[in-house]
């Protein structure tokens, strides 16, 4: 990782000197595989653009009349991912100048001697950094070891399971399938009641294989403009069968939609290469642009945008399904729905699932 610098990036750029963090508009969930030495949030942020700063069960918002941000998060660490609310309608480009690198892939990547590249997690929701390789597939990214122990894993907009296949090895499908992880980015991810010691604690690390294709060209198209939703903070994800979507006509060029009452909340274009299709449904999370969006209990209607046609199809799912933060609803081709609670996991059966468009 050293010689004359990282660029871990691949853009040629040696990252220890500049590295470039673009951060969307709204909220996103965002880290750091660098940091400078004064990590403090205004050194990190900058002034008045990024708002409110939260990861799991702690925050701070700046406050423009003292210059500075207030609350319980001081510094941006090594390890972990925040939501960060760009309040600008533009993208804000941090450009963090002598950098220092976190620990990557069992590596001391600073020199530094601890081994910062341990990201200690547990059963309940985690939120972190992603320091492996650029764009590499999920299946790679998770060490082999930690087979079955990472169940699931969210992003902006993005979602990927572990569905346990013969022999018990794990089978990732959603839309992370294809997109990969990205440096910048934060996850949320979830980790097996069994895999946990007594403490609740579990010893995660990203794996860095060098020699694996990297995923450069993204088939997902994520949102179109025409069925752009805001993120929100707030959301959960429902994963369809892809061969029972080809049975409505599901197709290159449509879209999945999902909607509370007649408020979109979330779509997703076709995509080839998973056995299931996944889509986010947004959550209302205190903020205007969320207004209309999913509170808990409340039920999504999902229907089929047919760009052959221009019509928008309903699809008629009999069983109830009521929106919760984090969550992630699997429809099988049993037609039963599997639900797990993100960060309290649980297994329920519901009514028979019928497609009709």
């Amino acid at each position: 990782w050293f010689g004359e610098g990282l660029d871990i990036d691949n853009d040629g750029i040696n990252d220890c000197e500049t590295f470039l963090v673009d951060i969307s508009p709204g909220f996103s969930l965002v880290s750091f595989p660098y940091l400078l030495d004064d990590n403090s949030l205004k050194s990190m942020l900058g002034e008045g653009i990024i708002l409110d700063v939260i990861t799991a069960g702690v925050a701070s918002t700046w406050v423009a009349d003292s210059s500075q941000y207030l609350g319980s998060i001081e510094t941006i660490e090594c390890g972990v991912g925040y939501w960060f609310n760009n309040s600008s309608n533009e993208i804000y480009s941090l450009i963090l100048e002598n950098n220092i690198p976190c620990d990557r892939c069992l590596e001391d990547t600073n020199g530094d001697g601890d081994d910062e590249h341990i990201i200690n997690v547990k059963s309940d929701i985690n939120y972190i950094s992603y320091t492996g390789s650029e764009s590499l597939p999920v299946s790679y990214a998770i060490p082999g070891e930690f087979n079955n122990c990472v169940e699931k894993i969210i992003g902006d907009n993005a979602s990927a399971v572990c569905i346990s296949i013969d022999g018990g090895e794990c089978q990732w499908q959603g839309s992370l399938l294809d997109e990969g992880l990205h440096l910048n980015k934060g996850y949320i991810i979830d980790i097996a009641d069994d895999c946990v010691d007594a403490a609740d604690e579990f010893d995660f690390y990203w794996n860095c294989p060098e020699n694996i294709g990297r995923i450069s060209d993204v088939d997902i198209e994520l949102n179109d403009f025409d069925f752009q939703v805001e993120q929100s903070m707030l959301q959960s994800f429902y994963y369809f069968k892809s061969s029972d979507l080809d049975n409505v006509n599901f197709d290159e060029g449509d879209y999945l939609l999902v909607y509370n009452g007649d408020v979109l909340t979330g779509s997703r274009a076709w995509f080839n290469g998973s056995d299931y299709i996944d889509i986010a449904a947004m959550g209302y999370d205190g903020s205007q642009n969320t207004d209309g969006y999913f509170i808990p209990g409340d039920k999504p209607l999902f229907k089929l945008f047919d760009s052959t046609t221009g019509s928008i199809n309903e699809i008629n799912i009999s069983s109830s399904l009521e929106w919760n933060n984090n969550t992630i609803y699997m429809i099988d081709n049993i037609n039963r729905m599997f639900s797990r609670i993100f960060n309290k996991p649980f297994i329920s059966f519901q009514s028979t699932t019928n497609y009709t468009s």
